[in-house]
């Protein structure tokens, strides 16, 4: 689930880094994004090692650790990536539509990380439909955050082509 979403952000970085080479404000543009995002601690380690844990959680309480830590780090992300100013109006409307999409998944995991979630206790018929509900609504909006993220970086891709750098995302 978080995986993809954590894919796609590597993406972006690794097509900001491509578009730093064109040599004009969008290059400067990208390079000032780029380095928000690494003094995030948004890098290839940090998120291998959220992967991890979200892959070893055993029970609903590591789980929920660890979304709780994938949240934390995407905070530090959306709040970066926002105290940027750009010269382009292109690189901010990308910035833009990446943390809308950023808070959105932060908003989803704070649902998740709120339930309570626990293993050993049995659920009432009405609890047990309240965070049903919840997971699936949370669900719902990590992957439609992570479809939008998904044409963002496409866009961006867009922009490398006019600026003739070409991206390929996947």
């Amino acid at each position: 689930m978080f995986t993809h979403k954590i894919r796609h952000f590597l993406l972006a970085s690794t097509l900001c880094l491509v578009l730093s080479a064109c040599g004009n404000d969008i290059k400067s543009d990208i390079i000032l994004l780029d380095q928000a995002v690494t003094q995030s601690g948004m890098n290839d380690s940090a998120i291998q090692d959220l992967q991890k844990e979200v892959a070893a959680a055993r029970s609903p309480e590591e789980f929920t650790q660890a979304a709780a830590k994938v949240r934390d780090q995407y905070q530090s992300y959306h709040q970066a990536i926002n105290a940027l100013d750009f010269k382009t109006d292109e690189v901010r409307g990308i910035r833009d539509e990446l943390s809308t999409q950023s808070g959105d998944l932060i908003s989803s995991l704070d649902e998740f990380v709120n339930l309570n979630i626990r293993s050993s206790v049995s659920y009432t018929p009405v609890q047990a439909e309240r965070v049903h509900t919840t997971i699936a609504r949370a669900e719902n909006k990590i992957e439609t955050s992570e479809k939008n993220t998904l044409q963002t970086l496409k866009k961006l891709q867009a922009l490398g082509k006019d600026n003739g750098v070409d991206l390929q995302i996947q």
